[in-house]
């Protein structure tokens, strides 16, 4: 398996990338290209394209595997993001091209997380947390804390992505269509919002040299709250829970008190959970009025009749 540059896709590659990739090619000839064999690649000839500061974006830690190839990627995304290098996103195209096409066909990146939740693993990671275990079992099935519904912050119950809330099976009367409707007219800002606050609080993480207060904590979480995630928390109010406890946060976010009952014990969950929540009334906030008054609180709080919510929400 080595590099395959005829599979290349077309575009227009700089003389730097061109010359590291051939460069690369002609190391490795037929040899396969494993984890070890591509780190070391990385670090000897896409070094080549860099400033000696950022060559330590090239080191991989401990046994090499094609995930931590991947994350050589982010890191080099991440630098580029905040240096504005050009030198940093060619090096980005040579790693990914060389993860891709050392092997025929191109090799296939495993489904990805979504953006926040892939960003709050690595920053586990960096702060060197032990990571929460995120499957639960509600009711006798199974159920991942991190495997969000597509429209909201809630569990994904179905291979579709949509939780119970937003399933296509509540579409029978007036409101559960319009409440879905509503999601589906939401979905490309809500993605968008979540992508840029999930990037922001990753780069801000980075910036802070990973001691920036980025996970949701065990204590004071209402001040937290109020700082990283201000319109959910003004949403808490406008429900009356200026001051609310963990129990009602989970209750006002969840339409499952079962579900909700599985954050207590895993606060650091909340983290990416929030970030969902906040960007779904960010949504809200910018949303064209579409008729009808509506309200935020009520759009927010919508299908929680299982867990004391309203029962016929306004949406």
């Amino acid at each position: 398996m080595p590099l395959y540059l005829e599979d290349l896709p077309p575009g227009v590659y700089s003389r730097p990338m061109v010359a590291v990739l051939t460069m690369i090619a002609l190391d490795v000839e037929d040899k396969p290209i494993n984890p070890a064999t591509a780190a070391e690649l990385i670090r000897h000839f896409v070094a080549l394209m860099l400033p000696p500061e950022h060559h330590g974006l090239l080191t991989l830690q401990g046994q090499p595997t094609w995930d931590k190839v991947e994350l050589i990627q982010h890191e080099l995304a991440i630098a580029a993001h905040k240096h504005r290098l050009e030198e940093l996103v060619q090096a980005y195209a040579v790693v990914d091209l060389l993860y891709h096409h050392s092997t025929r066909p191109p090799r296939e990146k495993r489904p990805a997380e979504t953006v926040e939740v892939a960003s709050f693993l690595r920053m586990v990671g960096y702060a060197r947390l032990r990571p929460v275990p995120r499957g639960v079992i509600v009711n006798g099935r199974e159920v991942d804390l991190l495997k969000f519904c597509k429209y909201c912050w809630r569990p994904a119950a179905s291979a579709a992505l949509v939780c119970r809330f937003h399933s296509v099976q509540k579409r029978g009367d007036a409101v559960a269509a319009a409440q879905y409707k509503q999601a589906q007219r939401l979905q490309r800002s809500f993605e968008a919002l979540v992508n840029r606050l999930g990037t922001d609080a990753e780069l801000a993480f980075h910036d802070s040299e990973f001691t920036s207060p980025v996970f949701f904590p065990e204590s004071g979480a209402n001040e937290w709250l109020t700082l990283h995630r201000p319109k959910l928390h003004q949403e808490l109010v406008k429900a009356g829970l200026a001051q609310w406890t963990l129990a009602q946060l989970c209750g006002y976010l969840y339409d499952d008190d079962a579900v909700a009952q599985q954050l207590l014990g895993r606060t650091q969950i909340l983290t990416p959970v929030t970030l969902r929540a906040e960007a779904w009334v960010s949504a809200m906030l910018a949303k064209p009025k579409w008729g009808g008054a509506r309200t935020l609180s009520e759009s927010l709080l919508a299908g929680g009749s299982e867990s004391g919510g309203p029962e016929d929400p306004t949406v």
